[in-house]
């Protein structure tokens, strides 16, 4: 059953690790579409103009927007949640705004992406 976009972005690892259910590396390793991983990169980048108060205080509007529209166009293959996650995680770090990033839980990043 696939994720909602809802849950993708707000915590699709967290549905991964559980403590009642323990480690699900399936969850890890669903795959999502090409269009799913676009819409989600859209919904976060849409987020983040229209809550932070100034989104580039600290990076450049221009380079941030081009990464994001860059990281759009090379996909083209559906992703597992780490790849996309990873992807995600590297487009908010172009923010170089401490108070923006995402993490995997419980080290399974590091399980699952580095083998």
């Amino acid at each position: 059953m696939p994720i909602k976009r809802h849950e993708f972005i707000s915590g699709a690892a967290s549905v991964a690790f559980s403590p009642k259910k323990g480690f699900d590396f399936g969850a890890y390793l669903r795959m999502y579409a090409v269009s799913d991983v676009r819409a989600d990169i859209d919904q976060i980048w849409q987020t983040f103009l229209t809550t932070a108060v100034d989104p580039f205080y600290t990076s450049n509007r221009l380079i941030v927007e081009a990464k994001f529209d860059a990281a759009k166009q090379q996909l083209t293959k559906p992703r597992t949640i780490c790849e996309a996650w990873l992807l995600i995680a590297q487009l908010l770090a172009s923010f170089n705004d401490a108070h923006v990033g995402m993490e995997f839980p419980d080290g399974a990043l590091v399980l699952l992406c580095h083998k």
